[in-house]
């Protein structure tokens, strides 16, 4: 018998048929792709807006799938299919992955934060079949503020960096008066949004920078939102794009990911560049936690002998660390009711550290990683993890499992966990930085599935440019890219056997 596994880039999922899904990955979704034209490309389904639903169906089974069908069923009136059955791949190979596409439109009357119920069903030419059931959320107007609250936890997410009210359980009260996103280059430059005069972090509005909160690209519960640094007195013209994410089911259900993509949108290179994740847990009575870091783990962690739960932040990308320290609260907030700037870039730079709390007291925490340079259109990545565990002990696994989950996601690895013959000779892009085209260049040296897709900055879908079989030979595709915004994008070659990514900029 041959058996289907829909594995999607997660959604909230119910199955009518659970026995006909197994539950290998364990997240479930749809990708919502937005970027027809005067779309948004937020990831998200907004009123008035046509977008492509990708399907991703891995066969499981040792006989290759034939004849595959798909199709969708809806009934909500502010969702039009625009094509039936789906676009998509007839044949899946054993272990492989098939990919279906619906075009569909968002009704203009849509009200903000409609779910639309959707089922997806999915048939091979002898008739076995598995089908399940998705939603997909109307996106609510501008957001200044937000909570992740699926799982076990609660976190309430700003769009500019910053955060507060971490409760784990959800039913506990919260533990984080304040956390934020610290960037700087020196002790006369350093950004960020939590105590003190200044808001460096503004909303970046002309790119639609408002909190989005309910996406179902990545995780059960995304968020997304984009901020720069007009709020600084001398800004540099640094912008970050805010993507968190929460999953609802163990063991991802005790941790939230941030992912920040730190671009210089200026002509200017700004070198010397420390981005840290602020964290000010207060844990029952502040005055009385503890703290301590572990390098290998690269974790910084709060407790409270009369609290149940340890509280910790940890670093995911990039894997270096320029500190990892706690903040005595005392010495350096409370004073002046804020930290200073100069202070700041101290534990930025790991001129200041504090590895470990000798007596009981009010601390905070703090990683950060580089220096990085950013020349004119480079980005740079840095993601955090914010959790608790019910031990010390039980907060290295959930660290464990937030790293494991992160690299599964973000990072390229060979599929199946060994190394097999190289799949792809040469791949070369020319013309690049690019005002109109750039040209794509890669030779194979074996029959393979091959994908050759653009994404942007914020590893949004873009454009497919290649979806097919290819045999061994060299292969050229000239991309137009007149129609694209200027900035970073990424060019990906998929093949069977790994994905190769390489960074493009394009000029206007």
């Amino acid at each position: 018998m041959l058996w289907l596994l829909v594995v999607i880039l997660s959604t909230s999922y119910n199955s009518s048929e659970p026995s006909l899904l197994q539950n290998d990955f364990g997240y479930w979704g749809v990708a919502l792709i937005d970027s027809f034209p005067a779309a948004n490309k937020n990831g998200i389904a907004d009123p008035g807006e046509t977008l492509a639903m990708a399907i991703t169906v891995r066969n499981i089974s040792s006989t290759p799938a034939l004849g595959i069908s798909c199709t969708l069923y809806v009934s909500s009136p502010y969702i039009t299919i625009l094509n039936e059955p789906c676009y998509g791949d007839s044949v899946i190979l054993p272990n492989r992955t098939g990919a279906y596409v619906f075009g569909a439109v968002i009704s203009n009357f849509a009200p903000w934060g409609t779910l639309i119920e959707i089922e997806f069903g999915i048939a091979d030419s002898v008739g076995h079949h598995a089908h399940f059931i998705f939603s997909i959320l109307v996106s609510r107007p501008n957001q200044i503020i937000g909570e992740h609250n699926l799982g076990s936890l609660a976190f309430t997410v700003y769009p500019y960096g910053s955060f507060y009210d971490f409760r784990l359980p959800r039913d506990n009260l919260g533990v984080l008066p304040k956390g934020s996103l610290w960037i700087g280059n020196s002790e006369s430059f350093v950004l960020d949004r939590d105590y003190g005069p200044n808001d460096d972090w503004q909303i970046d509005t002309l790119n639609e920078g408002y909190l989005a909160l309910g996406g179902t690209q990545i995780s059960d519960e995304d968020a997304r939102a984009v901020f720069n640094d007009s709020g600084h007195p001398n800004p540099k013209g640094i912008s970050v794009s805010q993507l968190s994410y929460n999953w609802i089911n163990s063991p991802f259900d005790d941790f939230v990911i941030v992912r920040y993509l730190v671009s210089n949108s200026s002509s200017n290179i700004i070198d010397n560049l420390y981005v840290g994740q602020f964290m000010n847990y207060d844990i029952v009575d502040s005055n009385a936690n503890f703290g301590g870091v572990d390098t290998l783990r690269r974790l910084a962690y709060m407790w409270n002998d009369a609290d149940s739960f340890y509280y910790g932040v940890k670093l995911l990308d990039p894997q270096f660390i320029s500190n990892l320290s706690l903040i005595d609260n005392s010495q350096y907030l409370i004073p002046d009711s804020f930290i200073q700037d100069s202070i700041k870039f101290r534990f930025l730079n790991n001129t200041l550290n504090l590895s470990s709390t000798p007596i009981p007291n009010d601390y905070s925490a703090i990683i950060s990683t580089g220096p990085f340079v950013l020349n004119p259109a480079d980005t740079q990545i840095a993601a955090f993890t914010i959790m608790g565990g019910e031990s010390l002990q039980d907060l290295y696994l959930v660290a464990e499992d937030a790293q494991r989950l992160y690299d599964s996601l973000f990072v390229s690895v060979e599929e199946d966990g060994f190394t097999s013959k190289p799949t792809v000779g040469i791949f070369t892009i020319s013309s690049n930085p690019s005002r109109n085209k750039i040209n794509i260049e890669y030779t194979l040296v074996e029959k393979s599935e091959v994908n050759l897709s653009i994404f942007d900055a914020t590893g949004r879908f873009v454009a497919a440019l290649v979806n097919t079989t290819q045999g061994p030979g060299s292969y050229k595709h000239t991309c137009n890219t007149a129609n694209l915004s200027q900035g970073v994008y990424f060019v990906r070659l998929h093949t069977r056997e790994k994905s190769i990514v390489e960074k493009v900029i394009f000029l206007r």
